[in-house]
């Protein structure tokens, strides 16, 4: 054979071995395509739940997970690609259609010496995750080295989510309820200006805007101490977000006898609250809830307990509304208007680490209790449901110690308001609803606590108690 054949015959070859890598390649790349992953998380809850101080731990021990020696599981020892040793990198970045999450200021809040707490977000936000990891899974170690799950963490408040009974009741319907819950206990001692608008007064803008403000004045009493009561409509009065027209807010409820009269106050605000159900709250379901894979639901149990039979009741009240935006039955409102593809939900009782840690199976099994309905049914909710006790930030530690011949678990921390370190039993959370015998003995006196210094702990992470077991719930199933 001549050297041209020979020199022919290792081209051929040399063009066989790169398209056999060109193909290889491509089918490794299409292989990682197949099993990257994109999910949109949404963390929610109510006022003083704990969103802004969940979301920021959250991001930082996340950010951290992946640049630990090997071995090592830090604080996400419950989240498995951290514990399996398989993620390789964690990056953040902010989301295109959304404000960014302010993470680094609050980051700098908690670590600075004082720390403190950063203050609560008050509308839409977000920030995104990519979590670069090996494959454990027999298909997934066949096909690629490692993938990419990609997480969209948004934070919206959850009194938006009080807004979806709305869009079945008439203006006067919902006056109507409102009044006569404004009427009764802790809300009746609230005086407004509001409540003596002449229904059939002639309009003005200037009216309008007055009565608003009014009614907002009265629904901010409403939810600070010493009434902290939850089920507040609309709930964009409170936490309206940017960009949204405060004309449609300029209504309140009125007392109506009939149909209003034409140019009236009344004839106003029924136009106005028509305008906010389709111009805020139909839009919020149609192009933000929707498009939510998962979320987690923080509830303040333990702020609930702290305040009061009336207040748990009306935390209560509000958890209900709150479900109705995760009803999927063919009744559900949800389920007849809008497409939703949430396939998880979590409710979490934040500030655990305000008990001891034989009491968290409590606290859990508590919230469910405030979940479900008269007969401890939970709703009929299409998405996986669980429920969950966390803390963002450990501020306590648990000890045993000797009391009256016995040993106890008592917390160890720096109490709200004070400076020094001390030791105290918290008191224990009930497994059921509490019984007017457990209101009536006063039981329940649960202290805050001042976050612990956590300058060590830029480089480490944040303590926290459940975050990863909460973590792994959400998207764990996403690692392959």
């Amino acid at each position: 054979m001549s050297s041209t054949s020979d020199d022919l015959g290792q081209t051929i070859r040399t063009l066989a071995q790169r398209l056999g890598a060109s193909l290889g390649d491509a089918a490794r790349g299409l292989a990682e395509y197949a099993l990257r992953r994109r999910l949109r998380v949404a963390v929610t809850g109510l006022s003083r739940s704990g969103k802004t101080v969940f979301l920021t731990a959250l991001l930082h021990n996340l950010h951290l997970a992946a640049r630990l020696k090997e071995g090592q599981t830090g604080h996400l020892p419950f989240f498995d690609p951290v514990a399996k040793g398989t993620l390789e990198d964690v990056s953040l970045w902010p989301i295109d259609d959304l404000p960014a999450f302010p993470f680094l200021p609050n980051l700098d809040r908690l670590l600075d010496t004082p720390p403190e707490f950063p203050p609560s977000t008050t509308g839409l936000s977000g920030f995104g995750a990519a979590l670069r990891y090996r494959p454990q899974g027999f298909l997934g170690r066949q096909l690629v080295d490692s993938t990419t799950v990609e997480i969209e963490i948004v934070d919206y408040p959850g009194e938006w989510l009080l807004d979806l009974p709305l869009l079945e009741r008439t203006y006067a319907e919902w006056s109507a309820a409102t009044l006569r819950l404004a009427e009764t206990g802790a809300r009746a001692t609230l005086a407004g200006d509001w409540r003596q608008i002449d229904p059939d007064a002639p309009a003005s803008e200037d009216a309008l805007e007055q009565a608003r403000l009014s009614y907002t004045t009265w629904l901010q009493a409403c939810r600070e101490p010493p009434l902290n009561l939850s089920f507040l409509q609309p709930g964009r009065f409170l936490r309206p977000g940017g960009g949204i027209d405060l004309a449609a807010l300029r209504f309140c409820p009125l007392s109506l006898a009939g149909e209003p009269k034409r140019g009236s106050i009344a004839e106003a605000m029924r136009e106005r609250f028509e305008r906010y159900k389709a111009t805020i709250v139909r839009p919020f379901y149609e192009t933000v809830f929707s498009g939510f894979d998962r979320q987690l639901v923080l509830v303040d149990v333990i702020g609930g307990l702290n305040a009061g039979a009336e207040s748990f009741a009306d935390m209560r009240r509000a958890l209900a509304g709150v479900l109705q935006s995760f009803a999927r039955d063919d009744e559900g409102l949800l389920a007849r208007l809008f497409r939703s593809r949430t396939e998880k939900v979590l409710f979490a009782a934040t500030k655990a680490d305000h008990v001891t840690a034989n009491q968290f199976h409590n606290l859990r099994l508590l919230l469910r209790a405030m979940v479900a309905d008269d007969t401890g049914q939970l709703p009929a909710v299409g998405a996986e449901t669980d429920f969950a006790a966390l803390s963002a930030i450990k501020c306590t530690a648990n000890r045993r110690v000797l009391y009256q011949g016995q040993q106890i678990t008592v917390l160890e921390g720096v109490i709200k308001g004070r400076r020094e370190t001390e030791q105290l039993f918290p008191g224990e959370i009930p497994e059921h609803l509490p019984t007017p015998e457990d209101w009536a003995a006063d039981r329940f006196r649960f202290y805050d606590f001042v976050p612990p210094s956590l300058a060590r702990d830029r480089a480490r992470g944040i303590p926290h108690i459940h975050l990863d077991k909460a973590l792994q719930f959400l998207i764990g199933d996403l690692f392959w």
